[in-house]
């Protein structure tokens, strides 16, 4: 998946956010904490994508690289079952009205088995789920 193509499932994920209504299937609260070579990783997109299908859940790292998932707007958590996860903390640079760069992209940080070429499978079970990631990488 290009740069391109993660930004669009980002994007498809945050609309999926804002929608309504409850979801009437089981979810899991899902938090954790988010470390790349022992140190805390702040503002990176954690999203958790259903393998058997589904709606995906999203949260973002804090300072602490801590992280909550939302899967609607007024439920947090994820689906129950197997999820696929991406991780990442690319963004590209915001422009204003005349192209200027208001303000500079942000190159990934995470090696691509953690977003775009995820290889990253958890198991969400109802009630309150602790998932942590701790990556170990050598990524420049």
């Amino acid at each position: 998946m290009n740069t391109r193509g993660l930004s669009l499932c980002l994007l498809l994920t945050i609309s999926q956010l804002v929608g309504c209504g409850g979801s009437g299937n089981p979810i899991g609260t899902v938090n954790g904490k988010v470390t790349l070579n022992g140190e805390p990783v702040s503002e990176a997109y954690v999203m958790f994508e259903p393998v058997e299908g589904g709606r995906s859940s999203f949260g973002i790292t804090d300072t602490d690289g801590n992280y909550q998932l939302t899967y609607m707007a007024e439920n947090d958590g994820a689906l129950v079952g197997e999820h696929t996860v991406r991780i990442t903390t690319q963004r590209g640079a915001k422009r204003d009205d005349r192209g200027q760069i208001t303000q500079p992209g942000v190159k990934e940080k995470f090696p691509p088995e953690y977003n775009t070429e995820s290889t990253q499978q958890v198991t969400v079970e109802s009630g309150r789920n602790e998932i942590n990631f701790d990556v170990i990488s050598d990524k420049k």
